[in-house]
Order: structure tokens, then sequence, then C-alpha cells
């Protein structure tokens, strides 16, 4: 108990020290380090992730953690910046995939609201990759960090909240 009690306040510190930072991309940082936290922590604690890869473990906090009304609210406040993923066109590292086709195809196919929110925490981690590996060279850096950031911004906080009070 002890572990996810400090654990927890750490995420929250990132939260707000991500929160005052005046650098979006330092800001970026700081929140993907509070998610990757988070997502970890949820997916050791309930032990419900396949294995500990960062896809399989974000899509556990996803499905298992929040409520619909939770996650409806979630996908509320990230339409817009859904949408302008979408038209971002995010490749996976080995460019075999594009994130950003998938997400607007489970968007046209009506998946369910944790789905969505996967899919876009995917190519929230493939923005995270780009920039860690390509840097200064990444297409679009500014536009994609504001949008990630919007969206960690909502996430962290809710499933932080909801983290602490699940059984």
């Amino acid at each position: 108990f002890r572990r996810v009690l400090f654990r927890s306040i750490e995420i929250a510190k990132w939260v707000v020290m991500a929160q005052s930072e005046k650098s979006e991309m330092k800001s970026f940082i700081m929140l993907y380090l509070a998610f990757n936290n988070l997502y970890s922590l949820f997916s050791g604690h309930v032990k419900k992730a396949n294995n500990s890869q960062p896809k399989n473990e974000i899509k556990n906090l996803f499905y298992n953690l929040l409520t619909e009304n939770r996650l409806n609210e979630i996908l509320k406040l990230n339409k817009n910046g859904i949408n302008s993923l979408i038209k971002l066109d995010i490749l996976s590292s080995d460019k075999d995939e594009n994130y950003s086709l998938a997400l607007d195809g489970v968007i046209n196919n009506n998946c369910e609201t944790k789905h969505i929110l996967y899919s876009t925490a995917v190519c929230v981690h493939q923005i995270r990759n780009e920039l860690f590996h390509f840097g200064i060279g990444m297409a679009e850096r500014e536009r994609k960090v504001a949008i990630s950031n919007f969206f960690l911004n909502t996430v962290i906080p809710r499933c932080l909240r909801d983290f602490i009070s699940y059984n």
C-alpha cells in the first residue's frame, strides 16, 4: 500500500510541475513520465496486462480502470484534439502502421469509447517516441506536443483519482 501511495504522490507531483512549466516540450516530457508511471503502476497493481509492453499497459488502463462516465468525459474534452491527431499522419517507428488512420477507423466504426481513447493514447505514445528519437527533426512537433499535453492533462488526473479509489 505504501509503495502505491508513494508512486501516486509522485505522479501527482509530475503533473503539477508540468502544469507550471512554461515550455510545452518540457511539460510534455513531465506529463508523459507521469502517464508512464500511472499505467505501469495500475498494471502492476491489478496484474491484468498480458505483458509489460507500454501499449498493453495503456490498454489495460483504459479498459479496466475507468468507468463509462469517466471515459465519456475524457472523450468529450478531447474531441478536437482527436480530430487533429487523425490529420497528423502519425506512423509507427517502422512506418508499417498508420496510427492516425487506425484512430480514424476506430471512430468511423463507432467503437467503444475506451477503444477510441486507447487509440488516441497510442498516437500520443508514438509522438513521445518520435520526440525522443527524432527530436528537433520531428514534423509538426509543436502541434503534436500541444495536443498530447491537453490529452494527458485531461487523462492523468482522472485516472489517478479513479486509481486511488480502485478496489
